[in-house]
């Protein structure tokens, strides 16, 4: 009885072990990554990852963020974007202007 017990929480252990995401990763140029926080002020729109986006060949906006300019051509459909993907928990792809100040998102893609 015991033997059977244990037989079906360690086989339980591995299939949630299985389940779970794949880490999260960032490069010099994007991030992979579910989205953390998302906060908008007058200057524009800042995100943060769950990754470690330090890696990014950029200066992040108070030392995590990833920023959305009010004055990018696709503001609106990235935005979208961002909280389609946080509200579903989904990772998204955010690509950033290299050696950019604030660290610039480029574009995303979310899969």
């Amino acid at each position: 009885m015991i033997t059977q017990s244990l037989f079906t929480l360690f086989g339980a252990l591995a299939f949630t072990a299985m389940a779970a995401p794949v880490l999260a990763n960032c490069n010099a140029t994007r991030c992979t990554s579910q989205i953390d926080r998302i906060y908008v002020n007058a200057a524009g729109v800042y995100v943060s990852t769950t990754s470690d986006a330090k890696r990014l060949n950029c200066r992040l906006n108070e030392v995590e963020y990833i920023s959305l300019s009010l004055e990018h051509l696709v503001l609106k459909e990235i935005y979208a974007l961002l909280l389609t993907a946080k509200s579903a928990n989904m990772e998204a792809t955010l690509r950033i202007e290299e050696g950019s100040r604030n660290c610039r998102l480029a574009y995303a893609v979310l899969e």
